[in-house]
């Protein structure tokens, strides 16, 4: 693992922002100079094939196994060192080392050591370590010097996705891993987890330099506050992994790592956002099934080529607890074209065997920026964390999550399924004040639920802290007040339904006038 707490200062002046690869610093990290016109980005984007020079990732045979045990984890380290060892490679050479979700090491190479490991009998294969790239393009940046930045710095605005997709929703205490460019750790209107944060980019601080991460944090869980803007799963915890540079690049081997740390920390309800795509890589995609298959669960992003999602990674993946996603915009429609930079727009692909399983909104998405401001960005990589904070919000009924419609002009001939979260609630009708000894009777309608509901009704009186069981369905019920004062009478119903299952509850006041009864009055 790599971390880093050297300060690292950069000027940038850039109006589109691509993702490239995170490449380590010994070799050509940050000599790649900032996009300053829209043909070098194109030109960037379009290149396929980079590696990082003279660095190479090591896939033990054991990977073959695919275990996620801290038993198969000694096991890979055992062999890591047997294939050093034998192959008489130095361990200062050693990146990183894989003992999760992918089996073996990244490490730099000369040609002989290369051939020398080809031959090893525990290695199953080696690859150049990749330059990645995903798509992501800014529209617009509040500046902190800016007045629109301090009209959001003092008023909270709902962008229109997450109202689009049914938010924002309570998210406190659920828990989101960012796998990006990091996260602005200290970012007002975000919960971020910075003891579990970890960085795996050379020569950086641990915050974010380029922003990206924390717009996409910031669609998942932006607090629900009176500032900035407001996340689908509001005030959830986020997990930073930094695996990307200033500028967006990311090695594979930093993504390995991020991924097997992800792996090896992540709880079972948590949810992995993952804005990153390349064309098909098998390696990153085993990596990504391996996580996956210990439980945890992963939202992708489609990517932002115009093209078939099929032709990239990890976006490609089909299987349980995995997720790719597509763009729309505020009209519904395919984000075939983004406003941000028409050069880029969402990539399509859902029918037999496709990967696509649902679109989010990311066209002209408002969200959270690095250094405490916000940005209007563009991307699937902004559609992918509107569902990510909807699954996380389901996090034991991921069925829970429902379409509401379907994008309009998909390029391929089945639209995409528009994903939205909008919980089971119930409503309370009825008398919100009764004479003493009159008997009300109120009424539970469920509100979004879907499948059969069945309801449980309680009761309690003023200064009882303890609810009184009091049937199903409809509830009919006399509360006597012998007090020559208004009282305070409580019901609630529960109510569950048999899709996801569901749950919610309402609580409901009502008011006992006097009876009339008081000290030394007859009868009482």
């Amino acid at each position: 693992m790599r971390f880093n707490t050297q300060s690292v200062l950069y000027a940038l002046a850039m109006t589109v922002l691509v993702f490239s690869s995170c490449t380590d610093q010994d070799n050509i990290q940050n000599s790649t100079p900032p996009f300053e016109n829209q043909d070098n980005l194109k030109k960037a984007v379009e290149t396929k094939g980079e590696f990082v020079p003279g660095q190479y990732i090591v896939i033990l045979k054991e990977n073959q196994l695919r275990e996620v045990t801290e038993t198969s984890a000694q096991r890979t380290a055992l062999k890591i060192n047997q294939v050093l060892s034998s192959t008489a490679l130095s361990r200062d050479s050693v990146i990183a080392e894989y003992k999760y979700a992918t089996k073996g090491f990244a490490t730099r190479l000369n040609s002989q050591q290369l051939e020398l490991l080809k031959l090893n009998p525990l290695v199953d294969r080696v690859v150049k370590d990749q330059i990645y790239r995903v798509g992501g393009t800014v529209l617009n940046v509040d500046e902190k010097h800016s007045s629109n930045y301090s009209a959001m710095r003092m008023s909270q605005t709902i962008p229109w996705g997450i109202t689009r997709v049914g938010g924002p929703h309570d998210g406190t205490g659920l828990t989101a891993w960012v796998l990006d460019s990091g996260v602005d750790l200290d970012h007002p209107d975000l919960n971020v987890d910075v003891a579990k944060s970890v960085n795996y980019v050379s020569g950086e601080i641990n915050d974010d330099l380029n922003g990206h991460g924390t717009h996409v944090a910031g669609i998942i869980g932006a607090k629900n506050n009176s500032m900035y803007t407001v996340g689908v799963a509001a005030g959830a915890t986020i997990v930073s992994v930094k695996t990307c540079n200033f500028l967006g690049d990311c090695d594979k081997s930093d993504i390995l790592s991020g991924i097997d740390y992800i792996t090896l920390y992540a709880s079972y309800g948590d949810i992995i956002n993952m804005s990153i795509w390349y064309p098909n890589d098998t390696v990153l995609d085993d990596a990504v099934k391996l996580s996956v298959s210990s439980g945890l669960r992963y939202v992708l992003i489609a990517g932002n080529a115009k093209d078939d999602a099929n032709n990239y990674s990890p976006g490609r993946i089909n299987g349980d607890n995995i997720w790719t996603v597509s763009a729309f915009d505020e009209n519904d429609d395919f984000a075939a074209v983004y406003s941000c930079n028409p050069d880029f727009g969402s990539n399509y692909g859902n029918s037999t065997n496709a990967p696509i399983d649902y679109s989010a909104p990311g066209e002209l998405i408002l969200s959270l920026y690095k250094n405490g401001t916000t940005a209007t960005l563009c991307g699937t990589s902004q559609a992918a964390p509107h569902l990510a904070g909807m699954l996380l919000l389901n996090a034991y009924s991921p069925s829970l999550v429902t379409t509401n419609g379907t994008v309009n002009f998909d390029p391929d001939p089945v639209p995409d399924n528009i994903a939205v979260y909008f919980p089971l609630k119930v409503n309370i009708s009825g008398p919100t004040s009764l004479d003493s000894g009159v008997q009300g009777s109120w009424t539970a309608t469920p509100v979004n639920g879907q499948g059969t509901s069945s309801y449980q009704w309680y009761y309690r009186v003023d200064g009882s802290s303890s609810w009184v069981s009091a049937g199903s369905n409809s509830l009919s019920w006399t509360f006597t007040n012998t007090t020559s004062s208004t009282i305070q009478a409580g019901i609630k119903v529960e109510i569950t339904n048999n899709y996801g299952p569901e749950y919610a509850e309402k609580e409901y006041a009502v008011f006992i006038q006097s009876s009339g009864c008081g000290p030394g009055v007859f009868g009482c």
